[in-house]
């Protein structure tokens, strides 16, 4: 059985395992910094437990009343969940998330992946991945554009790619998933395809959030994309500035099969490609002098920053953004970075995984 019980100021909770007379104490690990950074969980309402082991996985997903959970360490949920410990357990995963049926493949609000190593107990770090705040059930609006029209700055700097219309978008939360002590990508279902207009727009409808927080992303991708295209995915996040789209919209980011080509340069050992187009957000134009971080821990390889000129990418020796304000980076799983630039606030920016095939490119206002 498990059973959840308050534990000292440092952990949430403890989940009791037993087997026979034997017990084990699973303890959910608040994440750092926690109270100087809220986040809201009013609307998750299930909870969801798997157990792994030498057996088949054992999976509980439990109904939980929304705004149960004020915080990752007052969370209310003692005595809510009811597992015995199967032989040779090995790892635990714990997801909060917000469902609109009576299943737990829904929105990942949190979530915290624990390995057992013997004796009597087990951490859990848990993770924040959504913050209900972002959740909406109505419309988004999103828009297509062409990053070599961004770079060359004309009179139809936001017009979107040829063929708009052979694009279809989805949104689909991403997170990284601890598995081992690697970060690797995991992913929550993704919402229905939306066929992208001739002049680049889109619609998102039904219930989505329109950001995440920390590592995690909500992804906007193309997944169709027209003949001689690539597909692309991004970040998004509703309240920040755009480039072309109205004040609350998102925008995704085209490149072409050749631009991929060149940005992969930077590729190390094959991973997931990132991205970066910084930009001034004053003038809405490419920003020179911007140097790139990832944060500690996170799973990168390759980096370079690039030019544009002439209508292609080239790799750059520079060691910050040239006027082009592109960068590349090769990434195992969604990360975050820091962007600085001269006399302007330090950014903290997710990049998406994507694959060695899908870039991530993201949007950075500064």
């Amino acid at each position: 059985m498990i059973v959840a019980r308050a534990l000292l100021p440092i952990a949430l909770t403890a989940l009791t395992l037993v087997a026979c007379d034997d017990a084990i104490d699973v303890r959910l690990i608040a994440p750092a910094g926690e109270s100087a950074r809220p986040v809201d969980y009013g609307c998750v309402n299930r909870v969801e437990v798997v157990l792994y082991s030498n057996l088949p996985d054992r999976v509980q997903c439990v109904p939980i009343a929304p705004g149960r959970i004020d915080t990752l360490r007052d969370h209310h949920l003692g005595g809510l969940l009811d597992l015995d410990l199967p032989a040779g357990f090995a790892a635990i995963d714990v997801r909060g998330v917000r469902s609109d049926d009576d299943g737990c493949a829904a929105d990942t609000v949190f979530h915290g992946e624990g390995y057992y190593g013997g004796g009597w107990s087990v951490d859990v770090p848990l993770v924040h991945a959504l913050d209900c705040r972002d959740f909406t059930t109505s419309p988004t609006a999103a828009q297509l554009l062409d990053l070599a029209k961004l770079e060359t700055g004309a009179a139809d700097r936001c017009a979107p790619p040829a063929n708009a219309s052979g694009y279809q978008v989805f949104l689909q939360h991403q997170y990284p998933y601890d598995l081992s002590g690697d970060l690797v990508p995991s992913a929550d279902r993704p919402l229905g395809g939306v066929q992208v207009s001739a002049a680049g727009t889109a619609t998102l409808t039904g219930p989505h959030f329109t950001a995440a927080v920390d590592a995690s992303c909500m992804t906007l991708g193309a997944g169709v994309a027209p003949a001689g295209a690539l597909p692309v995915t991004t970040c998004i996040d509703a309240g920040a500035p755009t480039l072309c789209a109205p004040a609350g919209a998102v925008e995704l980011i085209a490149i072409t099969p050749a631009m991929f080509a060149s940005f992969a340069t930077a590729q190390t050992v094959g991973a997931a490609l990132s991205i970066g187009l910084v930009w001034d957000s004053a003038t809405r134009r490419p920003l020179a002098g911007a140097t790139i971080t990832p944060v500690a821990g996170s799973n990168t390889f390759g980096f370079r920053y690039f030019d544009y000129a002439a209508g292609a990418v080239t790799m750059s020796a520079a060691t910050a953004t040239t006027a082009a304000g592109l960068f590349a980076l090769e990434i195992g799983a969604p990360t975050v970075v820091e962007v600085r630039a001269p006399g302007r606030p330090t950014r903290r920016v997710a990049l998406a995984a994507g694959s060695d095939q899908v870039p991530g490119v993201q949007s950075i206002p500064m």
